[in-house]
């Protein structure tokens, strides 16, 4: 299988890339994911790159987990959230909440 370059969306204000790992996302979830991702820069607006990887876990078995973590690139730093869901889009909002309560915490 060849691997999937990441579907990329260039922002004034934040670079988001969105990683699919033994899938292929359909336009409709990476449309999803880019367009709520923009809600961590408005949480912390010194965040300048965003990685979401969307990835199938347990490929082995017929009830594959989904799983999303988000890389966030700060001024000297990277922090990292992951969740795991029944849905890619369960396992992102929860993964995101995450994310958000990391920045604010960050913040002070």
């Amino acid at each position: 299988m060849h691997p999937v370059p990441p579907y990329k969306e260039k922002k004034d204000y934040m670079d988001v890339k969105i990683h699919q790992v033994h899938f292929r996302a359909d336009r409709k979830l990476l449309d999803h994911v880019r367009d709520k991702s923009a809600r961590l820069s408005h949480t912390d607006e010194s965040v300048d790159a965003v990685d979401v990887y969307l990835k199938l876990e347990n490929n082995h078995h017929p009830v594959k987990e989904k799983v999303v973590e988000i890389r966030m690139g700060v001024p000297g730093n990277t922090l990292f959230v992951m969740h795991k869901g029944e849905t890619f889009e369960d396992a992102f909002h929860r993964a995101l909440d995450s994310a958000v309560e990391v920045l604010r915490r960050r913040k002070g």
